[in-house]
């Protein structure tokens, strides 16, 4: 698949993700369930999520339109249960703060004086 077609994939996620984010707040906080709000989708959304993002990492056959349609569908999945696991997380702060801080840390390990 060309450069712009990958592209176009992962902009059509983002203004997916954009539309999905406030939509699953909605959601989470109608929910009731025994398990409560929160953990349930967590539970929910495991599943899903795991299966989505390792579809992503296979070649799939066919023209590049086929492929552009098929991993666009993918990754609007994955990032719809992405977002059904990390929006419950955000009301608690010390997840949120983990998962904010992530992304940081390959870049504090290799600005240390301690890496090789």
């Amino acid at each position: 698949m060309p450069a712009y077609l990958a592209g176009l994939v992962l902009l059509v996620g983002r203004a997916w993700d954009g539309v999905m984010d406030p939509v699953m707040g909605m959601i989470v906080d109608s929910t009731t369930s025994q398990r409560g709000k929160h953990r349930f989708w967590m539970l929910v959304a495991i599943g899903p999520f795991v299966l989505f993002f390792f579809l992503l990492w296979i070649r799939l056959p066919g023209s590049q339109l086929t492929q552009f349609i098929l991993y666009s569908l993918l990754f609007l999945l994955f990032s719809t249960s992405f977002t059904m696991y990390n929006i419950p997380t955000q009301h608690d702060r010390r997840p949120y703060r983990i998962t904010t801080n992530a992304p940081a840390s390959p870049a504090c390990a290799w600005c240390s004086p301690c890496s090789p």
